[in-house]
């Protein structure tokens, strides 16, 4: 599934930067304006899927976790501690 989702990422990218931009120009506020709101309609629908799909148990939730909010949590305490914050 990760792999699955660093190729989503990357079909956006290339989409974005590939496709949609392919002529360098100045950005307008109107232009910027809509593709912030394009691209962040498409985060939060995908967030809302995530959510779904856990919701409704349609991928099996491991044994430590009973909600998405709780995979949530453990995803980003994980995280956190992978990251090394010493300078």
């Amino acid at each position: 599934m990760g792999f699955a989702l660093c190729m989503i990422t990357v079909s956006f990218l290339v989409l974005d930067l590939g496709i949609f931009n392919r002529e360098a120009h100045e950005i307008s506020y109107k232009e910027a304006t809509k593709w912030t709101i394009a691209w962040s309609t498409l985060g939060v629908l995908f967030s809302g899927m995530i959510y779904l799909i856990y919701s409704n148990q349609w991928i099996e939730i491991s044994a430590h976790t009973k909600s998405p909010l709780e995979a949530a949590i453990q995803y980003l305490d994980r995280l956190y501690h992978r990251v090394d914050f010493k300078y």
